[in-house]
């Protein structure tokens, strides 16, 4: 628990000690999201449009030339609202 890490960037931060859920940190790039538990992936979805119950996997632009890039990371949203977007790492 603590702070999950991709090559590209921090992914996320735990909602609290010896949580399994972990708030989504986008702060140092832009993200958009493949859904995969479908059968017709379709576009990007970014994240504002998230829906929870269903897995996505992470696409990352960043500051350091990064464009697009479709990350292994695989999130469960549980929750997209004030709070933040509070996912589960599956990946």
């Amino acid at each position: 628990n603590g702070y999950v890490f991709l090559s590209e960037m921090v992914v996320a931060h735990a909602e609290a000690d010896e949580s399994d859920r972990y708030v989504f940190d986008a702060t140092d790039c832009f993200c958009e999201f493949f859904q995969n538990d479908t059968d017709d992936i379709g576009k990007p979805v970014i994240m504002s449009k998230l829906e929870p119950g269903h897995t996505y996997n992470v696409i990352v632009t960043n500051n350091a030339g990064l464009y697009r890039v479709v990350t292994d990371a695989e999130i469960r949203v549980v929750e997209n609202g004030v709070g933040g977007l509070i996912v589960e790492i599956t990946q």
